[in-house]
């Protein structure tokens, strides 16, 4: 939709960034699958996951057919745009990579991976740190 979004407007609950450019973008999709699949068999409630494309080098012309591709790849859910390799420059994300950042409800950045073929032993790592916060986040003290 255009708009500036900022760090509060995330606040208060855990939050998993992911984020790729386009040749990373296989590498999300299999690791969000694993993720989610891997929270779904512990029972956990999903955590909220934020795309953040990494399109710093879309050409400023291209922006409205780069969003419609984004749109289509994605559907309705919600993603913010990184034209200007913000989000890609700060957190040091690496090309050809599912990135990811993990932070807890108060904004703390808990966990940072850049991630390519899946590896079963770290998933498992992951989706146990994405299952703790979401219990701290639910007021468990498991």
């Amino acid at each position: 939709n255009e708009e500036p979004y900022t760090e509060a407007d995330f606040l208060g609950e855990p939050l998993l960034i992911m984020s790729s450019d386009k040749a990373g973008s296989v590498f999300s999709k299999q690791w969000s699958k694993g993720i989610m699949e891997g929270l779904d068999a512990l029972e956990v409630k999903r955590i909220r996951v934020v795309p953040v494309p990494q399109l710093g080098k879309a050409p400023e012309l291209a922006r409205g057919m780069v969003r419609g591709m984004v749109k289509k790849d994605l559907g309705e859910m919600f993603a913010l745009l990184d034209w200007e390799s913000e989000f890609t420059s700060k957190y040091g994300f690496k090309e050809e990579h599912a990135n990811f950042l993990l932070f807890n409800a108060e904004g703390v950045l808990l966990r940072k991976e850049h991630l390519q073929e899946l590896d079963d032993e770290l998933l498992a790592a992951l989706v146990d740190d994405i299952a703790a916060v979401m219990g701290e986040a639910a007021g468990d003290e498991s």
